[in-house]
């Protein structure tokens, strides 16, 4: 099907990726990530798919995101990627036959994003060259933890508050209040980027919402969080 695939190492064993150069953050299958977690209990998790993994789609509320210490990549040493799961069977056994070999996930944005990608169809070789700096951002998960999607009205819906250690990261938000307002700006007609984008900051931060639940403005102080 044409779809480049990577070998990456991580805690000394392989596994093949999907390249996606379209896709905004790095995803693995639910399958390995319950693996690791057994494995490596210490590896930083969270529930809920919010800043970069968010898409827009209801799923992303239970989806669960880990922060892996390091990938090896050919000669590249990458620290402290995160990435999000994808249900049992997206890989393994939708994706994997129409690439050469299994895949257990797919390397995205986060990862490519300060690398020039040139891929060599001819010769099966895929060149990363650096043109920033080469490591992830640690901090891309530094956020108000809000799952959202867009509407066809240019409006965003809560679908879900992300969990860290069995607690909501937000208090006082339900699912299907509407994003109005961050910092007295509106976001009705932003994109979804833009609008993840303003709710990023340092921890402890302090992002003032205006959200309409049941036809009433409600207003809320939410935090900037260390997800992972």
């Amino acid at each position: 099907m044409g779809f480049p695939r990577l070998e990456a190492t991580i805690a000394g064993k392989s596994y093949g990726f999907l390249l996606d150069c379209g896709a905004a953050y790095t995803m693995i299958s639910q399958n390995v990530l319950d693996e690791w977690a057994k494995a490596h209990p210490e590896w930083p998790r969270a529930t809920g798919a919010v800043g970069a993994p968010n898409m827009g789609v209801p799923m992303e509320v239970g989806l669960e995101v880990i922060r892996v210490p390091q990938m090896l990549l050919g000669p590249l040493q990458l620290r402290a990627i995160g990435m999000v799961a994808r249900r049992k069977g997206i890989f393994e056994d939708r994706m994997s036959p129409a690439m050469t070999g299994p895949i257990a996930g797919a390397i995205a944005g986060n990862v490519l994003r300060n690398y020039r990608v040139q891929i060599d169809y001819a010769e099966g070789a895929t060149y990363l060259e650096k043109i920033g700096n080469p490591s992830p951002n640690a901090n891309d998960l530094d956020v108000v933890g809000l799952i959202l999607q867009p509407g066809p009205d240019g409006s965003f819906t809560v679908l879900g508050v992300a969990q860290k250690d069995g607690k909501p990261v937000v208090e006082g938000i339900e699912k299907k209040d509407r994003l109005l307002k961050i910092e007295g700006r509106d976001v009705v007609g932003k994109t979804l980027q833009e609008v993840l984008q303003s709710l990023q900051g340092k921890p402890g931060e302090i992002r003032h919402l205006v959200l309409e639940r049941e036809g009433k403005p409600v207003t809320i102080a939410a935090p900037v969080v260390h997800l992972l």
